[in-house]
């Protein structure tokens, strides 16, 4: 019954994170789709540009911080206002220490003058990160008011694009958009915690040495989201001082489609950890862990690969549709890039459950090593390949990535299933996906609907047993409020 429950709980909180950041994503998606039509593909190519190296001064501010203090919720409720107070202290100096830092880079980086202005006004919004509580509301598993929050966040910023951009101005005004949606999306966190705990943050009785103790324990985390910026950004970067803008403008395009349908990756994880956490500390066996992890896996790999075979096949349209013809050289860039869903939703399970149960510096260690293969594929394939060559990139490193925490979960926490949980909705997308491209020159509608067929024919030869239970179970619910 308890599983049960927590299983009903975990589809209802992931139901609410997902209807959250669906409607944040649309509204974000809508926000630079229009500054994509505004500003056409050389100018766009700047604010992605500039969107990629704020994100190696954003992630400093948290540090690891909020995945850290999560977790510690989720494993026991202590002074959580007490927690809450310290690690929002902690953000705050590494909040000063970051713009500091990226005031230095502005003064010596080689741009125009346009991206310095774009850059210095989009990293004002660093001072008011430490302020931002979703972290706080996951540890408790109140996913109603991390949904919330996003969803203020992300529309803000897209009233303030739509409505107030003009696309002859100074790019500068983007990021004062950000900084106004951040400060409207604090107000509305400490709204939140006051009206949910009905305590304030108790900083008279912060400890220096508390302090050192988060800091410490989170710096693995840390480092590794800063890795992960670096796999999924430093492409961009190196495309911003490779190649002419438009094809970072190209790259962008697809990779900002790519980045909102990760979104979806993330949040699961974002929903998922607490749960490794309990599962995990519950048991030394470890059965509950990789029955956990077995079946979000099973059906996480059949998902994912879906999504990139739907979205290679229409990346042409779909690129057209969002951000116009001019950006169609983004196409074949997304239909590679695209590979990153499957790919990193089946490492999640992996590089998640280093963090729930403490081993961060394993992942630490191998984030490092996804990065240096990213870096050394994007300077090989980027000057000859450009975009797409920036895409199996991110590709590579995305792919040893996975094969490196695998293989550690394996040998030092729960024995999983090599290839049996996610291979048979590898093979069968590439089935699939080979059918399309071999009927698509002679019938669209029939390479659709026969890479469909395949698809669906392989999940139901590998999953029919499992999809016979869960129909039956459904069904027995039905009758039974009947």
């Amino acid at each position: 019954m308890a599983g049960a429950v927590g299983q009903r709980r975990l589809a209802r909180n992931f139901a609410l994170l997902s209807g959250g950041e669906m409607l944040a994503k649309v509204a974000s998606f809508l926000a630079f789709t229009h500054l994509g039509r505004s500003l056409g593909p050389e100018r766009y190519g700047s604010v992605e540009f500039v969107v990629a190296a704020i994100v190696f001064f954003s992630l400093p501010v948290a540090f690891g911080l909020e995945e850290y203090g999560a977790r510690e919720l989720a494993k026991s409720a202590g002074d959580s206002m007490l927690l809450a107070a310290e690690i929002s202290a902690l953000r705050m100096l590494l909040a000063f220490v970051s713009v500091a830092i990226l005031a230095i880079v502005i003064w010596i980086l080689p741009r125009p003058t346009e991206q310095k202005l774009l850059l210095a006004a989009w990293g004002v919004s660093l001072l008011l990160m430490p302020a931002l509580g979703q972290w706080f509301f996951q540890g408790h598993n109140d996913m109603a008011w991390v949904s919330m929050l996003a969803i203020v966040r992300q529309s803000v910023f897209a009233f303030l694009v739509l409505f107030c951009f003009d696309p002859q101005g100074p790019l500068y005004r983007i990021g004062l958009f950000e900084l106004a949606a951040v400060a409207a999306t604090v107000a509305a966190g400490l709204y939140g915690l006051r009206r949910r705990f009905r305590l304030a943050l108790p900083f008279a009785r912060i400890s220096a040495a508390r302090m050192g103790g988060h800091l410490k324990a989170a710096i693995p985390i840390g480092l590794s989201q800063l890795t992960w910026a670096g796999l999924w950004y430093a492409a961009t970067l190196i495309l911003g001082f490779w190649q002419p803008p438009r094809v970072l403008g190209d790259f962008g395009v697809a990779h900002r489609i790519t980045l909102s349908l990760h979104t979806f990756v993330w949040l699961y994880f974002f929903n998922l950890l607490p749960s490794i956490s309990r599962v995990a500390n519950e048991t030394a066996e470890g059965g509950k862990l990789s029955e956990l992890l077995s079946q979000s896996l099973r059906i996480t790999s059949w998902a994912g690969f879906l999504v990139a075979l739907a979205v290679a096949a229409a990346a042409g349209p779909l690129v057209s549709l969002a951000f116009g013809t001019a950006f169609a050289g983004s196409a074949p860039v997304l239909a590679a890039l695209i590979a990153m869903i499957p790919v990193t939703l089946i490492s999640g399970h992996y590089r998640f459950t280093l963090i729930a149960t403490g081993h961060q510096n394993w992942l630490l260690h191998w984030s490092l090593a996804a990065l240096a293969v990213t870096l050394a594929s994007a300077l090989l394939l980027v000057p000859d390949w450009g975009a797409v060559g920036a895409a199996w990139a991110l590709l590579a490193g995305s792919v040893v990535q996975l094969i490196l925490t695998y293989v550690t979960v394996r040998r030092h926490i729960v024995r999983l299933p090599a290839f049996r949980l996610w291979l048979p909705a590898g093979l069968a997308s590439c089935a699939a996906w080979m059918a399309y491209r071999a009927l698509s020159p002679i019938n669209l509608p029939a390479s659709v609907l026969t890479a469909a067929a395949i698809y669906l024919a392989a999940l139901w030869f590998f999953e029919r047993e499992r999809i016979a239970v869960e129909w039956a179970q459904l069904w027995q619910t039905r009758e039974h409020a009947a």
